[in-house]
């Protein structure tokens, strides 16, 4: 089994760092489920946010649905970010995000820190002070491998989009 307990404490840290003004980002991906799992194990009054910036692939869509049974999730545009986070009075926020995912083709190699883009891969801390919309920003998960994201699903049974089904 995969001990997770180092990712579940600094997701504690963080929530009550932020006075549980938090909310956790979702892809509907493979380090979305494992971010979910373990933010729900940790806070399980956290709302979910599902902020495409891409299209979304249908299968995942549908996993975002079946998701929804258990998680709060609400679904935005990305011109409705900002509105959001001032209307929940967010302090932070927690994503997936992966260092090994930087060169994915297709998809954003970068993260925001101190209002820039910086790619995933010199990316010093897992926790940013001030992240994408100025807030504070956790990366549990940012040192995993894609192996141990599907390792993890597969021990912890969390179901995943059927995108995946040829990995």
């Amino acid at each position: 089994m995969i001990d997770v307990s180092y990712e579940l404490r600094l997701i504690e840290d963080f929530v009550f760092a932020n006075e549980k003004k938090i909310y956790c980002a979702t892809s509907g991906g493979k380090d979305s489920a494992v971010i979910m799992h373990l933010t729900h194990l940790v806070y399980p009054e956290c709302l979910f946010i599902h902020n495409p910036k891409t299209e979304t692939d249908p299968r995942t869509v549908q996993m975002l649905y079946e998701y929804a049974m258990k998680y709060r999730i609400l679904y935005c545009r990305g011109n409705e970010m900002e509105d959001i986070i001032k209307s929940y009075e967010f302090l932070g926020q927690i994503d997936g995000t992966k260092r090994c995912e930087w060169d994915r083709t297709g998809k954003s190699i970068d993260v925001i820190i101190d209002g820039k883009n910086v790619r995933r891969d010199s990316m010093d801390s897992c926790w940013v002070k001030s992240g994408i919309w100025g807030i504070q920003n956790l990366y549990p998960i940012l040192e995993w491998s894609d192996e141990k994201v599907f390792e993890f699903c597969r021990e912890n049974s969390i179901p995943l989009s059927k995108e995946y089904d040829s990995e």
